[in-house]
């Protein structure tokens, strides 16, 4: 597996993350229309029989939750193929990758964490993503 294959591999559970987040979004903004402040009315018209969206609200909010769910379980398979893959490493360079691309915390927290600097933390994710893929080419041979 070359390098970059590996930081694709390991990116993958960061942009789950970020699905996941925009999903819940898309869901708090689906159920404030359901809300009677989220209904509005224009005034200056006579409104005879306005079209009721309820029905169609919860059908995207139905579809946005079962995306949401298959997000999640995603998510928690990367999770833990990654963690199964990175439990070989040193515990430094593991800890990094863990809570670089498990927990998506940035670097700098990483180095707060773990009382480095920011550039060491770098090096650190770099370490180990090179020894991911020397033990992938042994695994290959």
């Amino acid at each position: 597996m070359e390098q970059r294959e590996i930081y694709l591999y390991l990116g993958k559970i960061r942009n789950l993350h970020r699905r996941e987040k925009q999903l819940r979004e898309q869901i708090t903004d689906l159920r404030m229309c359901l809300l009677p402040s989220g209904i509005s009315y224009d005034r200056d018209k006579v409104q005879t029989s306005p079209e009721d969206m309820t029905l169609k609200v919860f059908a995207q909010l139905d579809e946005v939750e079962c995306k949401l769910q298959r997000v999640v379980f995603q998510i928690y398979e990367a999770r833990t193929a990654i963690t199964n893959r990175v439990f070989i490493l040193p515990p430094k360079e593991r800890q990094v990758l863990l809570l670089y691309y498990v927990d998506c915390w940035n670097m700098r927290m990483i180095a707060d964490r773990l009382n480095i600097t920011e550039r060491h933390a770098f090096r650190l994710k770099n370490n180990g993503i090179s020894m991911l893929q020397k033990i992938q080419e042994g695994d290959n041979d």
